[in-house]
């Protein structure tokens, strides 16, 4: 019987992760020595692949090793073993249901973008998704066994720390962020995790994905508020990130950067003082 199972597309990423932070979580609200069992599954998945790379890193910054994963597909007879099962978006729930009919099936956080193919940023921003959403679920799992008084989770009117920094020794900043339809999920993400780390954030939209924008617009106006020094740096995520830094390093004094890994990311901002971020 398996507790709680976190289920995803290939159980490369988003499941093991969340897998991880749950295990972790009651570790320290229960003790190591818990019986709340936690799995992971995919629904595409093929037995005995790795976590990916990004997935790893953005355990590891946790204190949390996925070097041991090793991904399983979802079957009936796993699904119907399950006491609770969070999946990553409603077709998934779908499956599940299918497999398992009585399955007690949950999206997790309401749905969690697939970061694969994308940079450590989207992965970073998918974490911190999946670790609030985790936060919940292990808040419950404790007060049901009378560890964490039910005053705990809705003491929201008690003094929160101050947020740090996204990078040791980084200063906060005001970040202005847009988007077209194809970047508008990962734009919420990344969003959400700025103004977890403490910075302002001004989001030009767009607001939904379910009509077409035109990236010209968006990342003409993103460069601009850089540009009038209404924002420090910029963020514009699309297709690819490539027509978005031609339009923005057409506006005087930006230094736009087509980033998708962490790497080129620090190179542009060390070496080429960029100050619009563009990602696909």
């Amino acid at each position: 019987m398996v507790d709680v199972l976190f289920v995803c597309y290939g159980n490369i990423c988003r499941s093991p992760m969340a897998e991880a932070l749950l295990d972790a979580r009651l570790n320290q609200l229960l003790g190591p020595e818990h019986d709340v069992v936690v799995g992971s599954a995919g629904v595409g998945a093929a037995d005995g692949g790795r976590a990916t790379r990004e997935s790893r890193e953005a355990m590891a910054a946790r204190g949390l090793d996925l070097s041991g994963h090793r991904s399983q597909r979802l079957t009936p007879a796993l699904a119907r073993r399950a006491r609770l099962v969070f999946c990553m978006d409603e077709e998934q729930a779908a499956v599940i249901r299918s497999m398992a009919p009585d399955a007690d099936v949950h999206v997790l956080a309401g749905g969690v973008e697939d970061p694969i193919g994308c940079g450590a940023w989207v992965y970073e921003a998918v974490a911190h998704k999946i670790e609030a959403a985790v936060e919940q679920i292990a808040t419950g799992i404790a007060e049901a066994r009378g560890v964490v008084p039910a005053a705990v989770r809705n003491a929201t009117d008690a003094p929160q720390p101050a947020a740090s920094p996204a990078l040791e020794g980084e200063s906060l900043m005001r970040v202005v962020l847009g988007s077209d339809h194809a970047g508008f999920r990962y734009k919420e993400l990344y969003r959400d995790h700025l103004i977890k780390a403490g910075h302002d954030v001004i989001d030009l939209g767009v607001d939904t994905d379910e009509v077409p924008a035109d990236y010209t617009q968006i990342s003409a106006a993103v460069a601009h508020t850089v540009a009038r020094g209404d924002a420090e740096r910029g963020i514009i995520v699309a297709g690819s990130g490539n027509g978005e830094a031609i339009v923005a390093n057409k506006i005087a004094g930006i230094r736009a950067a087509v980033c998708n890994d962490m790497y080129t990311a620090e190179m542009a901002r060390r070496h080429n003082d960029a100050n619009v971020l563009c990602v696909g």
